[in-house]
């Protein structure tokens, strides 16, 4: 019988996992509303601060700002402690910075 789990499994593993705790929702209400259909079908976006500083932060990220990143993303924390992905982010951030300390404490 093959395992299942492999060394050459285990990152799209941990990638899923990832994803999944991003996407569940609980108690039935979005973590990150962003959207609602307007009196004609057209969408709106309701501003969220919260979405701002996670946008804000993968915007960093991706031009390696990566202290910016952290600043954004450790206030995004401190209001929603729970939300998984910003919690991966940052531990990416400090990683990129070689900041291995702060990176396994997240």
């Amino acid at each position: 019988m093959k395992a299942f789990i492999t060394r050459s499994t285990l990152p799209r593993i941990a990638m899923a996992l990832v994803f999944l705790a991003t996407a569940a929702v609980p108690s039935g209400r979005s973590q990150t509303p962003t959207s609602k259909q307007g009196s004609k079908g057209t969408k709106q976006v309701i501003a969220n601060p919260l979405n701002d500083l996670l946008e804000e932060a993968r915007k960093d990220i991706d031009q390696q700002k990566y202290p910016e990143a952290v600043a954004a993303l450790q206030k995004f924390v401190a209001e929603k402690d729970d939300f998984a992905y910003a919690h991966f982010q940052l531990g990416y951030a400090y990683t990129a910075m070689e900041k291995s300390t702060e990176a396994r404490g997240i």
